[in-house]
């Protein structure tokens, strides 16, 4: 065996992983991905994917990591925006209002956080993310602690086959991006699409969610990936349009068996998520399933309410068995 400072060292010290933010996720990973692990958010469109990991970039430069955000679908300058207000902790809508000397102001309290933004949108391939990435080691002397690509599906096969299919280029990139992840130890994030059968699933008005089942070769994902997280809008639980509510499953984590399941605060605005308490996670999701905007625990009628009479029928039934 090798010396035991060197084993602990690797599991203790707070520069070999980054949170996420996440208490359940963080608590399970031990403190966060480590370095040379691929972590895989899969969710539908326009769920929120995006959102998360500017917010897991946003949690990592926060920790003093360096990030690297490799964009293949959006504008650089929108992703900026929902990273520097989550840093800046201020309102999108704010951040937008702002004339020059406002903007140089935020940017320069956001200045000693390292993101940086890298457009990929004409071409984006494998060997594109290790250019981008030796790109950033030229200019900042170090490679990043952190790279987030959004997202798997906007990228090309490195080398295309004839038999090549959305769903088979998905995991051979992703194989392609753990090569590089635990070639310059840094931990990597990314996110793919749900197949059209889990889009259908996480439809307002659907009665089940979308599960690891229905990603994008699910096989090629779950089998690759260190942590697979699914998140799925629970509809009927917003608060305007400023405030969503995702129902978040841990579909695998290879080092430990447990499968943690959480409701976060999607915060559209700030571009952060939040997670939420059980008790407020249980009242989000009662919400979703009956439809409503607001549910009174106290109320009759309410899903809650009828957990806890149930309950307390069973315990007063229970008392009056005789032994």
């Amino acid at each position: 065996f090798g010396a035991a400072e060197y084993v602990w060292d690797k599991f203790n010290s707070p520069q070999q992983r980054f949170q996420t933010g996440l208490p359940a996720i963080d608590e399970l990973t031990n403190g966060g991905l480590a370095r040379g692990q691929v972590g895989v958010i899969a969710a539908g469109s326009g769920v929120g994917k995006s959102m998360a990991l500017c917010d897991l970039a946003a949690e990592a430069a926060r920790g003093g990591a360096s990030v690297l955000y490799i964009n293949c679908e959006s504008e650089d300058y929108e992703l900026q925006a929902r990273i520097v207000t989550n840093l800046a902790d201020m309102r999108n809508d704010r951040y937008r209002a702002l004339d020059l000397e406002g903007l140089k102001a935020v940017h320069e309290r956001c200045a000693p956080y390292k993101v940086v933004v890298h457009d990929l949108l004409t071409s984006a391939r494998p060997t594109d993310l290790v250019k981008a990435v030796e790109e950033f080691r030229y200019k900042f002397g170090h490679h990043p602690d952190v790279i987030i690509v959004d997202y798997l599906n906007e990228l090309e096969p490195a080398k295309e086959g004839k038999n090549d299919t959305s769903y088979s280029t998905v995991g051979k990139n992703l194989k392609d991006m753990m090569k590089l992840a635990k070639r310059v130890k840094a931990a990597l994030w990314t996110a793919v699409q749900f197949n059209r059968e889990g889009i259908k699933k996480g439809k307002k008005g659907s009665a089940e969610g979308p599960d690891a089942t229905h990603i994008a070769e699910s096989i090629a994902v779950l089998f690759k990936a260190t942590l697979v997280l699914t998140l799925n809008l629970l509809h009927g639980a917003e608060e305007g349009t400023d405030i969503g509510y995702l129902d978040v499953r841990t579909e695998k984590y290879r080092f430990n068996s447990a499968r943690p399941r959480l409701v976060v605060k999607l915060e559209y605005q700030h571009a952060r998520l939040t997670e939420l308490s059980e008790e407020d996670a249980l009242m989000k999701r009662a919400q979703a399933a009956r439809g409503t905007s607001t549910v009174d625990p106290k109320k009759q009628g309410q899903m809650p309410s009828v957990w806890q009479e149930a309950r307390a029928q069973r315990k007063e039934k229970l008392a009056g068995l005789k032994v």
